[in-house]
C-alpha cells in the first residue's frame, strides 16, 4: 500500500483528535515540502501553512465534518516552506467511539495545482470563445454541430437549440 501511494503522488495523514497530533507519511511531506524529521504536527501548525484566504473555509469544513458525521473533502491552497503556493485536495474519514465522539480523522491528500491551472486556462478559453466577435461552430468528425457561440446565433438567426445536432450544410 505504501508503494502504491508513494508512486501515485498521494500522501496520507492521520489526526489524533484527543491528543491534537497530526502525522504525515513521507509522500505527504514531499507534497507539502516539509521535512519528515520535524515529527508530528498539531492542527494549529497545519492551519498556519494554509493560504490565509483559505484558512477559514478549511476550519469550517473540518468542524462540519466532525459535527455532521460525514466524510471530509476539501480543496485549498497552501504555502510550502520555499514560499511556493500549491493547491491540495484532501479527503478524510472520521473514526468515532461507540458514543459517536470523534477520535481520529484519517485521509489522503494530492497536489492538484497543475489540474487547477489547466481548469483556469480552459475557463479563459471558454470565455474567449463565448465573447468572440466571430461566429464559432464546433462539429464532431461527422459534421454534426456540437457547439455554437452567441455570435453564430446573432449572425444566422438560429438558436443554440436549433443548431445543435444539425449539419452546417
Amino acid at each position: 500500500l505504501d508503494l502504491a501511494l508513494a508512486s501515485s503522488g498521494i500522501g496520507t495523514w492521520d489526526r489524533n483528535i484527543e491528543n491534537d497530533t497530526l502525522s504525515w507519511d513521507e509522500a505527504q511531506h514531499r507534497i507539502m515540502g516539509t521535512n519528515p524529521a520535524n515529527g508530528e504536527r498539531d492542527l494549529a501548525s497545519m492551519i498556519k501553512i494554509i493560504h490565509p484566504e483559505d484558512t477559514q473555509k478549511v476550519e469550517s469544513e473540518i468542524n462540519a465534518t466532525l459535527a455532521e458525521d460525514k466524510d471530509y473533502l476539501s480543496e485549498y491552497r497552501f504555502i510550502r516552506p520555499d514560499g511556493e503556493v500549491r493547491t491540495l485536495e484532501a479527503r478524510g474519514h472520521v473514526i468515532r467511539d461507540a458514543g459517536g465522539r470523534p477520535l481520529r480523522m484519517i485521509g489522503t491528500s494530492m497536489d492538484i495545482t497543475e489540474r487547477k491551472q489547466a481548469e483556469e486556462e480552459l475557463e479563459k478559453l471558454s470565455q474567449a470563445v463565448e465573447q468572440s466577435p466571430a461566429s464559432v461552430v464546433i462539429t464532431d468528425l461527422k459534421g454534426t454541430i456540437e457547439y455554437v457561440n452567441p455570435k453564430f446565433c446573432e449572425v444566422t438567426g438560429y438558436t443554440v437549440e436549433e443548431a445543435l445536432g444539425q449539419n452546417p450544410r
